[in-house]
């Protein structure tokens, strides 16, 4: 495929259900699903309050972070499934923590998802209850504040580099959580200047910012918050390097840009990528009470999606699946010699033509697929009776994941060439 088609206005983005409402979608079905994203500052306490309870039973998915939990805590609430990311296994001082909860009936249709990275955990809910082609992507994100014994400067590089590994095998992924970022009221997308002859780039970032204008969501976001940190400026530039639009103060809900912490400031976020922003219906800032946090304003998202009573549960239960052979140290020349140089030599020119797709994902997963024809070729392939498909064993050597991390590394630093010529201004 040239890398021409990914610049088509449908290429990367489905419009068959969208109307220029200001919702943006033509209903296909009347449910909803209720997201609660919150820093609750501690459940164990909270959930001795009704009120508590009762914003937690008002959600079909709850997304909690600083939970203050280790491994020995159990959380029930009848009727919810609850899954744990806690900072400590066992700890006399408890800090952190991410909890993901969902109504017991969705149990089929959520999973989480492991990953390495103690700011975000990750689940996806299955493509029959979003009504999409692909399962969709939540990141529950909780980054320390700047200038405590927790923070992280690494903490968003961990965050891309697990967004971008999950964007590459889903086109539905969106972000929640505390992210202790003030963005103020600034751009979180690219305006290049389409009048410098050295940018190759404005109608691809232009493609991007225009779907906000198909679906009648303005471009620029009302923030009633002024102030701005270097953890929002990282936060922007997530953003503008992703693809990512922040839904705060620009959605119905909350279009004024609501405060979320201490009546003083908005760093509690709800951010999607451009392929999933048409499934938003609301997000709301609930009323600030001290029985739901210390200091922040619960999130109440709603997005579009079926009623779970109408969809099948899955089976994982197959009669076989086709799963590649354990990688033989004893065949890498041979693994190498089967790598087909007619798709490699393709990539590569592709990779050098002037106009250089934005998403290095779209190459990387060519660059995968060359490798998994050379592995089966190489290994050969059997069938699992469990029916899942195991995770190819030669992606966990140590050079494939280095060649993937040199690809995405050296590509960022081909995207800042390019940053510093940007005008951020219309």
């Amino acid at each position: 495929m040239s890398t021409d088609s990914f610049y088509d206005t449908n290429a990367s983005f489905d419009t068959e259900n969208l109307d220029m409402s200001n919702n943006g979608l033509k209903s296909i079905s009347p449910d909803m699903l209720n997201i609660l994203s919150l820093n609750c500052c501690g459940i164990i306490k909270k959930l001795q309050y009704p009120e508590f309870e009762n914003l937690l039973r008002s959600h079909d998915i709850i997304c909690l972070v600083e939970t203050k939990l280790d491994d020995r805590d159990e959380i029930k609430l009848p009727g919810y499934i609850f899954r744990f990311k806690n900072r400590k296994k066992i700890a006399k001082v408890k800090s952190g923590g991410i909890l993901l909860g969902y109504k017991q009936k969705y149990e089929h249709f959520i999973e989480v998802i492991d990953t390495g990275s103690k700011f975000v955990f990750w689940f996806k809910i299955s493509s029959k209850i979003m009504n999409t082609d692909t399962d969709t992507v939540f990141g529950i994100v909780y980054i320390p504040p700047e200038y405590t014994s927790y923070a992280s400067w690494d903490a968003f590089s961990q965050i891309e580099n697990e967004f971008l590994d999950l964007s590459s095998r889903y086109k539905f992924v969106s972000l929640v959580g505390d992210f202790n970022g003030r963005t103020a009221s600034e751009k979180d997308f690219l305006i290049l200047d389409s009048h410098d002859p050295s940018n190759n780039f404005s109608d691809l970032i232009e493609n991007s910012v225009s779907i906000l204008d198909f679906l009648d969501i303005p471009r620029e976001r009302k923030n009633r918050d002024i102030g701005k940190n270097k953890y929002g400026s990282l936060l922007l530039d997530f953003c503008k390097g992703n693809n990512c639009f922040i839904l705060n103060g620009r959605i119905n809900g909350d279009k004024e840009g609501k405060l979320t912490c201490r009546n003083a400031s908005v760093v509690d976020y709800c951010i999607s990528n451009v392929n999933f922003i048409n499934r938003f219906c609301t997000l709301e800032v609930v009323d600030f009470s001290k029985l739901f946090s210390d200091v922040h304003c619960p999130l109440s998202i709603s997005v579009y999606a079926t009623n779970v009573d109408g969809c099948e549960v899955p089976d994982y239960i197959e009669e076989s699946a086709e799963r590649i052979r354990k990688w033989d140290s004893d065949k890498l020349i041979e693994f190498q010699q089967n790598i087909n140089q007619g798709k490699i030599k393709d990539l590569l020119y592709n990779l050098k033509k002037p106009r250089v797709d934005v998403n290095v994902n779209i190459h990387v997963e060519k660059l995968c697929e060359i490798f998994i024809e050379s592995a089966k070729a190489t290994f050969g392939i059997s069938h699992s009776k469990n029916g899942k498909t195991r995770q190819k064993s030669f992606m966990n050597k140590p050079w494939f994941n280095r060649e993937c991390k040199f690809a995405r590394q050296n590509y960022r630093k081909f995207r800042r060439k390019f940053k510093k010529k940007s005008n951020y201004s219309k």
